[in-house]
């Protein structure tokens, strides 16, 4: 503002002074000229004089007419009294007598306009430059009457420079000089009011535009004047406060978008056409192993190499409409992805929007329910097969052969006994699963070394059919959070494991005792072993590594999962370590009981 103020002020200025001095010049041109004309009259009168002053020195005498000197003399007092040029030329132009020159020296002046009107009897004036004394005169030129003088029916001139009229000129310009500069002080003053009254609005509405451009919507002018300036500043207000409202709801907009796509489950990307990531959610982060801001702004081929974004949308833009299919990535990953082409609008180029989520789990549990219900089948139907040929037989057989028939009986009994333990190691695993989904009951002090005392006594019996030892190495407590019953089902499920699996003469060891703070639970046995491939997948549902010893047995291919689950539910771990031909051990950790949370109910 400080610069329209400054140029308002020396515009004013300027024009001030040029009015000024406009006004002294045309008032000197118009004074000039008046004093010019009032000189030119004062000469008139004074050559008149003259001319009536050499009239009467003729008539006294021919002294003057015979004396050139003389007259020279009378040329030069008169002019010196008059201060003023006298020339006496005679009627034929040529100089008799000059109060400043040497009449010799000077040309005819016969040519001269004051002159040649003063010869035709009138009076003569003319205004020009003088080479002789090189300055401009004002020349007034009378005839002189007839006598017998040498000037008879001559001309008298008077001749003056203008020059002359210059100091009163300079006098009389002076004063509107003065008195312009004397009021131009206040009027500069007045000036700088007016401009910084009319800058100020502006200054306001200045200050209020950088504001705004800076992002402070809710900058305001005050009031202002009733005029142009004022209806800017409430125009200005008005669109101010329409863009806070805009810019609110804008914000708000995209900060509800923003939470929406924070929380989705799905990873979202939006990508222009060059394949540049416009937008990008914090699951597509996680799910490309990256981050929101190194995502954002970069080329997604750049970022993710393994997910082909690019290329769905190039074809999502080819075809122009949603594509949907499932992927198969590197490292046994599966995602599904959604591509769709999102409206093109002027300046914003086309783009694309992607939805995916990782699918690796889900299509992992379906191969497993497929998996299960496979193996469940052919589970099931091979002792329903045994079990309806034996009920066929064992029709025929009661009577024509008893003995036979009680045979088919007691085989009918054992395939009951096996379709049984295997519907009952199925709804354990079941409600383990179950159970491991929902909260289920509250933990409580165990005494692992107690379970495994009991589980000796309970399959003491079982171990001498088969003709084996077992034998139980605890410390005297080794105590964990769990549920009593789940612990004792994997337990006994291990020892089992090692009872089917160990040749007769064999010896099946049970050792618990705590290490690191963990309570470790160890089941030995030296019987068949497990080759090193088959190793990782013990543990899955229905896996056998000898399928004919394991139906011989009575296995139902359950047992060890149900002890994965019982483990991984008490937060510990399982592993196994086994040589064909050796034997296994499996050991089992669990998170140690603090001695201060044994008491029940802790």
């Amino acid at each position: 503002m400080r610069r329209i103020r400054q140029r308002l002020l020396l515009s004013f200025l300027a024009v001030v002074v040029a009015a000024i001095l406009g006004l002294a010049l045309v008032s000197g041109l118009v004074l000039r000229g008046t004093f010019l004309d009032r000189l030119e009259l004062d000469m008139a009168r004074q050559a008149r004089e003259l001319a009536v002053v050499l009239d009467a020195q003729t008539g006294l005498g021919s002294r003057l007419a015979l004396d050139p000197p003389a007259l020279e003399t009378l040329a030069r007092e008169s002019a010196r009294a008059a201060e003023v040029r006298f020339t006496i030329i005679a009627h034929d132009g040529r100089v008799l007598a000059d109060s400043d020159e040497d009449p010799a020296a000077m040309e005819n002046h016969a040519t001269r306009p004051e002159v040649v009107t003063a010869l035709s009897g009138g009076e003569g004036l003319s205004r020009r430059y003088s080479t002789t004394v090189d300055t401009e005169m004002l020349y007034v030129a009378v005839p002189l009457s007839e006598s017998n003088a040498p000037w008879s029916r001559g001309v008298l001139r008077i001749a003056v420079p203008s020059s002359r009229i210059d100091p009163l000129l300079r006098s009389v310009l002076a004063l509107p000089l003065w008195v312009g500069l004397v009021l131009l002080a206040p009027a500069l003053g007045f000036t700088y009011l007016l401009s910084r009254s009319m800058t100020r609005p502006i200054e306001y509405l200045r200050s209020m535009a950088v504001a705004v451009s800076k992002g402070d919507l809710t900058y305001r002018v005050g009031a202002m004047r009733n005029d142009e300036l004022g209806e800017l500043g409430e125009a200005l207000n008005d669109m101010a406060g329409q863009l806070e409202e805009r810019m609110g709801q804008l914000v708000a907009e995209r900060e509800q978008i923003a939470e929406i796509l924070a929380v989705m489950g799905d990873g979202v990307l939006v990508l222009d056409d060059c394949g540049t990531v416009a937008r990008a959610n914090k699951t597509a982060a996680t799910l490309l192993d990256t981050t929101v801001a190194a995502l954002e702004g970069r080329a997604i081929v750049h970022v993710a190499r393994e997910f082909p974004a690019l290329a769905l949308a190039e074809r999502t833009f080819h075809a122009g409409i949603p594509i949907e299919e499932y992927l198969e990535l590197p490292g046994a990953r599966t995602m599904w992805v959604q591509a769709v082409p999102l409206r093109e609008s002027i300046g914003r180029g086309r783009y694309v929007l992607i939805l995916f989520r990782d699918e690796t789990a889900r299509a992992r549990v379906d191969r497993m329910r497929r998996d299960f219900v496979s193996n469940v089948s052919h589970e099931l139907k091979t002792p329903l097969a045994g079990l309806s040929l034996l009920a066929t037989t064992l029709q025929h057989a009661v009577d024509e052969d008893p003995v036979e028939a009680r045979r088919f009986a007691r085989r009918l009994s054992d395939e009951i006994s096996q379709l049984t333990n295997l519907v009952n190691d199925l709804l354990t695993l079941s409600r383990l699963e179950e159970t491991a989904a929902a909260q289920g009951p509250p933990l409580e002090p165990v005494d692992l070394g107690r379970l495994a005392r009991e589980a000796e006594e309970a399959m003491a019996e079982q171990a001498a059919s088969r003709g084996l030892s077992l034998a139980v190495s605890s410390a005297r407590t080794v105590f964990v959070a769990g549920h009593a019953v789940e612990l004792e089902t994997a337990l006994r499920n291990l020892l089992d494991n090692a009872l089917r699996y160990t040749d007769p003469g064999g010896h099946v060891d049970v050792d618990v005792h705590v290490e690191d703070g963990w309570a470790v639970l160890v089941v030995r046995d030296d019987g068949l072993g497990i080759p090193r491939s088959d190793q990782p997948r013990i543990f899955e549902r229905f896996y056998r590594v000898d399928k004919a010893r394991s139906r011989e047995t009575g296995g139902t291919g359950l047992g060890l999962s149900i002890v994965r689950h019982v483990v991984e539910r008490h937060r510990g771990s399982v592993n196994v370590e086994s040589t064909l031909g050796v034997g296994s051990t499996f050991t089992v950790r669990l998170p140690l009981l603090s001695p201060d949370r044994r008491e029940p109910g802790r």
